[in-house]
């Protein structure tokens, strides 16, 4: 025969309290759906949500903005192009440094758009390294032709084809002009070589010269205009001070 239990007034105490706590929760669930307030795991629940939904938006729109797959074949097709391309020039190079008096524009020509398109990365770490170990050329050498090439360029828009010089080197000393001042200096040395008649262009030499007056008067305006600006600055400084000190 079993032994009875004998609840205590403690233990009917603890179950009492224990079936308060689950019908207060029932009841709690059911105020809440009730009246559309959510309970501390309902809340948690929806921030768990809202992160989701926020993390799923952001791929999303981090997918809709990545560059498109390049196609393998199309990479290794321009790769071949710009070898293939940067043979050609290197082939002109050659052929300009065969006749260096009139094979700079040729020479220039070429390096510019290797220069430029970076043609030489696959075998040079840089354009000077390139100049150097390729072709025996300074790297400010290279980079005066590819700018004599850059005021050629210029000159055309303005001047006629036939007067233009033969040579990117004859204009080189021009580069660090403005471009209109470029053309300036370029027609008056056109007009003093058509003074000692012939039909004779401009050389390096006389533009060089033409060239430095012309920087001079640039250099002594911009001087005049600090120095006006610093005497501006030196009165508006004494009227503070007449003002400050009641003079």
């Amino acid at each position: 025969m079993s032994a009875k239990k004998t609840l205590t007034k403690e233990d009917n105490k603890v179950e009492l309290g224990e079936s308060s706590n689950v019908i207060g929760e029932e009841l709690k669930k059911l105020l809440n759906a009730e009246t559309g307030i959510q309970s501390d795991e309902q809340i948690k629940e929806n921030k768990k949500q809202v992160k989701k939904r926020k993390v799923e938006e952001s791929r999303k729109i981090h997918e809709s903005v990545l560059p498109e797959v390049v196609n393998e074949t199309d990479t290794q097709l321009t790769t071949e192009k710009q070898k293939a391309r940067f043979q050609e020039l290197e082939s002109e190079i050659g052929t300009g440094l065969g006749d260096i008096e009139s094979g700079t524009m040729r020479i220039a020509v070429a390096l510019t758009e290797i220069r430029e398109e970076k043609l030489y990365r696959s075998e040079y770490s840089s354009f000077q390294v390139y100049c150097e170990e390729r072709w025996n050329l300074s790297r400010g050498y290279c980079n005066k032709l590819v700018d004599g090439l850059r005021v050629y360029r210029n000159l055309e828009m303005k001047i006629e084809p036939k007067l233009l010089p033969e040579s990117v080197n004859t204009v080189v000393d021009l580069s660090s002009l403005p471009g209109d001042k470029q053309v300036l200096v370029f027609r008056k040395g056109l007009k003093e070589a058509g003074k000692k008649g012939n039909g004779k262009k401009p050389t390096r030499q006389s533009l060089k010269l033409i060239a430095d007056i012309e920087k001079e008067k640039i250099n002594g305006r911009m001087t005049k205009e600090s120095q006006s600006r610093n005497q501006q600055s030196r009165k508006v400084t004494v009227k503070k001070n007449l003002v400050l000190y009641n003079l």
